[in-house]
């Protein structure tokens, strides 16, 4: 991993609306990174370079202007969980003016306050949609001096990479299955077979193997999941069956599957 902690940290006073425009699209393709950051968790050898999340923070000692507006740095955190509704992680970045926290700090804010996402595989970048604004605004030795300060390599800085199984002629909301979906089938019946109280197994968040596989988005895992008897009325801890968590999420082609179980 390079000096993450001396990347760049974006602070807003005055509203930006192409800036707004690339939050909402980080949002709106956060379910790619979770995704992606769900089977990372997954692997025994490790994939991704990176996997960062980008959030405001604010801090009311310290004002912008005269009229005690607070200031706003967004920041990266690694290290990264997601519910659903609440994200949290270790910031990576020691801020420039705030005082109320500092690098490596436990973050957490709900899905609305992301404003960015990315991850990188062999250096290539996915997501970024505010550092590739940000870009797009820099002459070509800035765009050359930044992206040499990451060490990695970003899409071109009037388009965005979302995935690497996305393949770019086709709409966002496209069915794309990860590559490791089916990959795991075999290997997770003959785990649910040779382990069958795992499939209503619950974690300390109330969560069992259908939630997270729900949340991801894997239609042929949560298939088999339900083929083998998993329960998809059970709740978590705050209230959410399976079914729900594919909705946050908007995974059509998992919530269509639970539909007609």
């Amino acid at each position: 991993m390079n000096n993450l902690e001396n990347r760049e940290i974006s602070w807003s006073g005055l509203f930006d609306p192409e800036m707004e425009h690339a939050s909402q699209k980080a949002r709106e393709t956060f379910k790619f990174f979770w995704r992606e950051l769900f089977w990372e968790y997954m692997r025994i050898v490790p994939s991704l370079d990176i996997a960062l999340v980008k959030l405001p923070l604010s801090d009311d000692k310290i004002s912008q202007d005269e009229n005690k507006n607070p200031l706003v740095e967004h920041m990266w955190i690694n290290n990264i969980n997601f519910d659903g509704e609440n994200i949290e992680g270790n910031l990576i970045n020691e801020p420039y003016l705030m005082q109320s926290v500092k690098q490596g700090d436990f973050i957490n804010a709900t899905f609305s306050e992301i404003s960015d996402w990315m991850y990188s595989i062999n250096n290539q970048v996915y997501g970024a949609f505010t550092v590739n604004l940000l870009r797009s605004r820099m002459n070509k030795n800035e765009r050359k001096r930044h992206d040499n300060a990451w060490g990695l390599m970003f899409a071109d800085a009037h388009q965005n990479r979302i995935t690497p199984y996305f393949e770019h002629n086709k709409p966002i909301n496209a069915i794309i299955e990860h590559p490791m979906s089916e990959q795991m089938i075999p290997s997770l019946k003959q785990f649910l077979e040779e382990h069958p109280s795992q499939i209503e197994h619950k974690d300390e968040r109330g969560w069992t193997m259908l939630h997270n596989h729900s949340l991801a988005g894997s239609t042929p895992t949560v298939r088999v999941l339900l083929e083998y008897g998993a329960n998809p009325k059970i709740k978590t801890k705050q209230g959410n069956t399976p079914l729900d968590l594919a909705i946050l999420m908007n995974w059509k082609k998992v919530i269509t599957l639970f539909e007609n179980t």
